[in-house]
């Protein structure tokens, strides 16, 4: 991977994305939670997928993840209620309610309902839109493998007016924790890590030394972690 210019990365890929008709759908649905969000003052950022796209590291994604403040979850789902039908939601781990049933067919193309949660956010709900154009993960309180993650707008770049992704040392530090419980995620982890490497310069490494702060962090993430900041330094 050469050196990315981040500003101009994040410029190409958004201009792909308000232009393009194969984000119609998502385009829409993200105009529209921005608009409301503003409206009802929710702190909220995009990462995982949607993020990496807009940093140049994917070339499409599937869903919306959001990730909101604790305090301001039940507003962000507040305004998602007249537009999208709330498929499940969880909290810590645990499923408390679906709402929606969906065929598998129905499902197909808009993720899969688990019985069983990988993750163990605070709070966790899943959202399709009406029209079947769009599907939203929202979260708060990012939870996996000991890894606790809270909304922090300093750990946010605005790509847009009023639209935000995580920076990509914090969601490196997300993906190497997710890849404990799903091997898959290595493929995104490698990515943000080649990112990383190739813009060495420009990196947060307080982001990256924070994160081994955690405690219950496992050993393997942990390792990782250390081996990148000494590969950078």
């Amino acid at each position: 991977m050469n050196r990315v210019d981040l500003k101009k990365q994040i410029a190409k890929n958004f201009f792909e994305f308000q232009n393009s008709e194969a984000f119609k759908g998502r385009r829409e649905a993200l105009d529209g939670i921005v608009q409301s969000f503003k409206m009802a003052n929710v702190n909220y950022t995009l990462f995982c997928s949607v993020a990496l796209y807009f940093t140049g590291l994917l070339n499409n994604f599937n869903d919306l993840d959001i990730l909101v403040s604790e305090k301001d979850y039940e507003k962000a789902m507040k305004c998602l209620e007249q537009d999208y039908e709330k498929v499940t939601e969880e909290r810590c781990g645990i499923i408390i309610s679906s709402e929606v049933k969906f065929s598998k067919m129905q499902l197909k193309g808009f993720g899969k309902l688990m019985s069983k949660s990988t993750f163990s956010s605070k709070r966790f709900s899943k959202w399709v839109k009406k029209d079947k154009s769009a599907e939203i993960d929202l979260i708060a309180g990012f939870s996996t493998d000991g890894v606790i993650y809270n909304y922090d707008k300093n750990d946010c770049i605005m790509i847009a007016a009023n639209i935000r992704i995580l920076k990509a040392e914090v969601q490196y530090l997300l993906y190497r924790a997710m890849e404990i419980s799903q091997p898959k995620r290595y493929i995104k982890r490698k990515k943000l890590e080649e990112y990383i490497l190739c813009n060495r310069k420009n990196v947060d490494r307080n982001t990256l030394s924070r994160g081994l702060k955690n405690i219950n962090m496992s050993e393997h993430t942990r390792r990782d972690i250390k081996k990148l900041l000494a590969t950078i330094s």
